[in-house]
């Protein structure tokens, strides 16, 4: 999740940050979500209220990490987002 978050704002994608929390949250859910009713294991209608709080928590702070992280590391390179592109660019 990471990873394609930060791809497409390599790309050019220049999203608020709350949408980016919203969007790697949403994610997130989604692919741990959706092994899970496959198999028969859950169904999210199924669940109460606090089912839901335990499972929607941990994936905002995974959004909030995920968008952090990224952003962190472009403020402390020296020359932020274009070292970056520019590595990404050459593939390394």
């Amino acid at each position: 999740m990471g990873s394609a978050l930060s791809l497409t704002q390599v790309a050019g994608w220049s999203a608020s940050k709350a949408s980016r929390y919203f969007v790697s949250s949403l994610g997130a859910l989604i692919v741990t979500n959706v092994p899970v009713i496959a198999l028969g294991v859950s169904h999210p209608r199924t669940w109460t209220g606090s089912d839901w709080f335990s499972d929607v928590i941990p994936h905002a702070v995974f959004g909030v990490v995920t968008v952090g992280v990224p952003d962190k590391l472009e403020a402390t390179s020296p020359n932020g987002d274009a070292a970056i592109r520019r590595r990404c660019a050459k593939g390394t």
